[in-house]
């Protein structure tokens, strides 16, 4: 249960894709916004390119997915 105003973070490896199927359902008067971020690389040697490393942020599993879910009040 969240009061209007209130917030759910929901932090995931599945893209927007999966997840908002499920989280735009007209009963949870949801106002959804979805950020990507960059998972942290750690244990990276220094003597790789640093091009490499920043390719890697392309691929989507190297991405974890923000969703932050602002309850409304009721639709109208």
């Amino acid at each position: 249960m969240l009061k209007p105003q209130g917030v759910f973070l929901l932090i995931s490896h599945w893209g927007p894709e999966k997840w908002l199927g499920y989280l735009e359902k007209d009963e949870y008067h949801w106002a959804i916004t979805v950020q990507a971020v960059p998972r942290p690389v750690f244990g990276v040697p220094q003597d790789v390119d640093e091009d490499v490393v920043n390719d890697s942020y392309e691929d989507p599993s190297a991405v974890f997915f923000l969703y932050v879910c602002q309850k409304q009040g009721p639709r109208q």
